[in-house]
């Protein structure tokens, strides 16, 4: 599987940085919305201890269990390497913050300490559990990616009611192992999101589609990938947008919105979207009389790909 450093990897690490560095500057000085929060969970009936306390498990389970053990069986050296490394180096990093940033209880806020020894910054469980995670996200399908997320957004919750972390603890955590995660794969590459030939072959045959000779072009834009084929009626151009070319484009919309008064052409929230969008605008220019390519299709298929098929006018 092709590896390639990606440029979002490197906003990542930027926000993650800039994230951390203000969870930092506002160790224990909540907001009143951190504190209602907190409040709101720590206060929980003591009789879900139990419960909270084998969610908060879950996080050990996941990077342990369902990740790096199953990658060393499979001998998956990169992923298991990836994901070892990943844990490393936040779990150093989350020691080197606690120890250097002065903690302790928030003035006022009374804290049901139901575990460990009170909340700490950041807290540790949950920075390695989001380095993993987060390392271990591109080798994996979209439904494990997915349930790696949400056992992240139980967790945090979790440590909060079992007196572990304050909210801050928790948003430092999780920047810090995204930040982590990103770091690794900009010194190690990780594997191109972009969906291969024979992928988009087999997307094609999903949508209805024949093709053949489906090549990749010569140029390829920033955002997209871009294909040619032969079908039945003549030439045909598939643009392909995979996970990498969604994300790609949402951070740079974002940047633009930060920098620039003009933030670029509407950010489209799904890759579905876009594809429809263009296929809309396309059928739109053929209906006003303007000599433009036919649409063949436009849909998701494969492995979580839009793909936008047109045929040479």
């Amino acid at each position: 599987m092709p590896r390639q450093r990606r440029a979002t990897d490197w906003d990542r690490l930027v926000v993650s940085g800039i994230v951390v560095t203000l969870a930092a500057f506002r160790v224990r000085h909540p907001t009143a919305f951190e504190r209602q929060l907190f409040t709101i969970i720590n206060t929980l009936p003591g009789g879900l201890r139990g419960l909270f306390t084998r969610v908060y498990q879950l996080a050990n389970l996941w990077a342990n269990g369902l990740i790096l053990i199953p990658a060393l069986i499979a001998r998956r050296w990169r992923l298991a390497r990836d994901v070892l490394l990943a844990a490393l180096l936040a779990s150093v990093v989350a020691r080197i913050l606690g120890a250097t940033i002065q903690e302790g209880l928030v003035r006022g806020l009374d804290v049901a300490v139901r575990l460990g020894k009170g909340p700490t910054f950041p807290l540790l469980r949950l920075s390695v559990a989001t380095a993993v995670v987060a390392a271990a996200a591109p080798y994996l399908t979209r439904p494990l990616r997915w349930l790696g997320r949400a056992t992240l957004a139980v967790v945090a919750p979790a440590a909060m009611y079992l007196g572990l972390a304050y909210p801050n603890d928790v948003v430092a955590a999780l920047a810090l192992g995204w930040g982590v995660a990103a770091a690794i794969h900009l010194a190690f590459g990780s594997p191109a999101g972009r969906p291969t030939v024979p992928q988009v072959e087999a997307s094609l045959e999903e949508l209805g589609v024949p093709a053949e000779g489906v090549a990749l072009e010569s140029h390829q834009p920033q955002g997209a990938t871009r294909l040619a084929a032969d079908g039945p009626a003549g030439r045909m151009r598939i643009k392909v947008l995979g996970r990498d070319e969604a994300q790609a484009q949402l951070f740079s919309k974002l940047w633009r919105s930060m920098f620039y008064k003009e933030s670029g052409r509407t950010l489209q929230l799904t890759r579905l979207q876009q594809v429809e969008h263009e296929a809309y605008m396309v059928l739109a220019a053929r209906s006003a009389g303007v000599r433009a390519p036919e649409v063949v299709a436009a849909g998701m298929a494969g492995p979580g790909a839009a793909i936008f098929v047109v045929r040479d006018p």
